[in-house]
């Protein structure tokens, strides 16, 4: 029976077709649907003599997989052409694109990745062996049975803006309005609107998976890419941490919580009470609050939280239905990284995360001793930072009484 190759050919042709959707889904369909076709053609005895036409699609995907890889590859060198592709950039001139979200997950914000579809007639074996070895298919579950992630993250909510390494950037750090009348020939008073020139850089975040046998990677498709991932968690969490707590000392960077000029909301009644306090003083200085960030104990804790009928704060009667993630209007991320009993809430153009181009995934056997061991290593890292503009447009809030 011949294999269906209508989807990989649509996949192909999409690949090269820059109306056919962004670079990055054009080219995870074309990862799926080259693995499909991959995973039948193992499955035959003899895949050249049964079904040669398929291994010259599979071949093609390889090749358009490349086309692409290499469009990417130049598209990350302007920060324009990333947001188009679903990355992380902002404006070339660093300005802020309040739609984007710093997400360590996209294969957009990746480059480096050993994984290909095919090459030659290995039919998607990696090329680790020697030229001309016959790479015989292990029987492996190529599906990696990992660990629970957190689905949610302080990231999902904080603007993003693309930098260069060094950079600066003006706050202002007085206003003092003095219009007033003034009679004809009287002297104008003077108002004051005093900026600072604050200097930064970006900060390296990066660590290394443990050794992984050669031989593994070969031998299961999916190992690769699952080791990729996990790389981008644990940066995900780093990055996340740095970004809320960081102290600055050394390379840190200094996060947002430890970042002077916040305004500091106390705590009264229960903690939705203390998040409303919150709003009206960031409206009082003529900013408009979005976005709040809590751990999730005390999310749950407001959710939970009951009227003196014994109904939801949050309006539910019903405990199977989980409330809508919004408090007084704010969007909610619940977040590790934030410590419990505090909550931060925040105008969006009052700060934003710095990147640079992404995040580098890249695989090397020249650490150590581990070409020698027929090992292979990922390094996983990016270039970070946090950027508080505005502080008095971010409240730093007491969700319990101290």
């Amino acid at each position: 029976m011949k294999i269906k190759l209508d989807a990989l050919r649509a996949a192909i042709k999409a690949a090269d077709d820059n109306s056919a959707g962004s670079l990055v889904d054009r080219r995870v369909t074309l990862i799926t649907e080259g693995q499909k076709v991959l995973a039948e053609l193992k499955s035959l005895d003899d895949p050249e003599a049964t079904d040669p036409e398929a291994i010259e699609a599979a071949k093609a995907g390889a090749d358009a997989l490349t086309r692409l890889d290499a469009t990417i590859e130049k598209a990350t060198k302007s920060a324009e052409a990333l947001r188009r592709i679903g990355g992380s950039g902002g404006g070339g001139g660093g300005a802020t694109d309040t739609g984007v979200r710093l997400n360590l997950k996209s294969a957009a914000l990746t480059r480096g990745l050993s994984t290909k579809m095919a090459s030659g007639d290995t039919l998607g074996q990696k090329a680790v062996a020697a030229s001309g070895d016959v790479i015989v298919g292990t029987p492996l579950d190529n599906q990696i049975y990992e660990l629970g992630k957190v689905g949610t993250s302080a990231l999902d909510v904080l603007p993003v803006r693309s930098r260069p390494v060094i950079y600066q950037y003006l706050r202002q750090v007085t206003r003092e309005n003095n219009a007033a009348e003034v009679a004809v020939g009287q002297l104008k008073p003077t108002s004051k609107y005093t900026v600072t020139n604050v200097e930064s850089r970006l900060r390296v975040i990066a660590h290394l998976s443990e050794p992984l046998d050669s031989y593994w990677i070969s031998d299961n498709s999916a190992l690769d890419t699952f080791v990729a991932n996990e790389l981008q968690y644990g940066l995900q969490l780093a990055v996340e941490d740095a970004v809320i707590n960081g102290t600055g000392e050394g390379e840190g960077i200094l996060g947002i919580l430890n970042t002077s000029g916040l305004q500091s909301v106390a705590f009264t009644v229960d903690a939705t009470t203390s998040v409303r306090r919150a709003l009206t003083g960031i409206e009082s200085v003529g900013f408009r609050a979005t976005s709040i960030i809590l751990n999730p104990t005390d999310w749950e804790g407001i959710e939970l939280s009951r009227r003196q009928d014994g109904t939801p704060d949050l309006g539910s009667a019903l405990p199977v239905v989980r409330a809508d993630t919004k408090l007084w209007g704010l969007n909610v991320a619940v977040s590790n990284a934030v410590p419990e009993g505090t909550a931060i809430v925040f105008d969006p153009t009052a700060l934003s995360v710095a990147v640079d181009a992404g995040v580098r995934v890249q695989w090397s056997e020249s650490v150590g001793d581990d070409f020698a061991r027929n090992q292979l290593r990922a390094r996983c890292e990016g270039r970070f930072n946090v950027d508080v503009f505005k502080p008095m447009a971010v409240a730093k809030v007491a969700l319990k009484a101290a």
